[in-house]
């Protein structure tokens, strides 16, 4: 009955379509809509839920949109998002061109499993600082990722723990038979300096994309394991594709940074729908589940811009 209760609030408040989180966060839901508004066709229209109150909104989440109707040539879908839960997509929306109400169900956070080898004992401040640093991001983007196990493993004293002290990618297969390797996870390999093709440092790090593991200096930030994880969700640099002007260094996936902090819903929604993400092919966490082709540098029905943004990534960056 609550629910009728808050729709007709809702209506009176707000005359057109409305979204409707049935198992969402309270304050943070927000949503990209396909559809045919006004007689156009619009992709990727942003609307965020009204701001009525925490209670109001915990009780009776909603985000009022205008109204749609079926686009003829398009897609006709809704994407949302919602703190603490992996984006939801609905495909094949049936708009009516009436006043309608669309249900969304988010699934819970997809659970992550990592092992972390301390191949240099100095490693592992680095690796504890990374794994705060990663969870605080995922979680504060809205990414729908938590781990399920981080699991710090001290292999320093591995009689082969030296031949790793300089590590390239090169020697992936080798780290793993030599020092451990757990499957169904991702793998993090803290070495004394890595090489990602500009000359080894003890600050840089490394998502070896043909074997699937992370390598990373013992000095390394704990926002750059946030970056190497965004690697292996598919994601790249973001200054360096065609859209390199609407980021800076605040952005997790620049690729050299001091302060990385934010991804853009553009980015988290190819982390989780990217058929190349270990979301798809590591952890299988989508299993059966819909994946779309998603270049970084194109914009497409199927998937919206690398740079898109429901809410604003601080000051510089506002919602598009």
């Amino acid at each position: 009955m609550g629910l009728v209760v808050g729709s007709l609030i809702t209506t009176a408040i707000h005359a057109g379509d409305l979204i409707r989180p049935l198992n969402a966060h309270p304050s943070e839901n927000g949503a990209l809509v396909d559809g045919l508004r006004n007689g156009d066709q619009v992709n990727d229209r942003r609307y965020v839920e009204l701001n009525l109150g925490g209670l109001f909104n915990g009780l009776f989440p909603a985000i009022p949109i205008e109204n749609f109707d079926q686009a003829p040539t398009s897609h006709n879908e809704i994407l949302a998002f919602s703190r603490g839960h992996p984006p939801a997509l609905i495909e094949d929306v049936p708009w009516t061109g009436l006043n309608d109400t669309i249900d969304v169900q988010f699934e819970d956070e997809y659970l992550i499993t990592a092992y972390a080898w301390i191949v240099k004992e100095g490693g592992l401040t680095s690796a504890q600082n990374g794994c705060v640093a990663t969870a605080e991001i995922w979680s504060k983007e809205r990414q729908g990722l938590a781990y399920d196990t981080f699991e710090i493993i001290h292999a320093w004293d591995n009689p082969s723990a030296p031949d790793f002290a300089d590590f390239g990618c090169a020697m992936a297969n080798e780290i793993k038979t030599e020092i451990g390797y757990i499957p169904n996870a991702i793998n993090i390999y803290y070495v004394d300096r890595v090489d990602f093709g500009v000359g080894p440092s003890t600050f840089a790090g490394v998502w070896c994309q043909g074997s699937k593991i992370i390598a990373m200096g013992r000095n390394t930030t704990g926002h750059l394991l946030a970056h190497e994880f965004g690697h292996g969700f598919a994601l790249d640099h973001s200054n360096q594709t065609n859209d390199a002007d609407q980021f800076d260094t605040t952005n997790v996936m620049h690729n050299s940074s001091n302060n990385r902090e934010f991804l853009t819903e553009g980015q988290t929604f190819r982390a989780v729908f990217r058929r190349g993400s270990a979301l798809n092919n590591v952890y299988d966490v989508r299993e059966g589940q819909v994946t779309r082709f998603c270049g970084s540098n194109e914009f497409t029905d199927l998937c919206p811009k690398l740079y898109q943004r429901v809410w604003a990534d601080g000051p510089m960056w506002p919602p598009n």
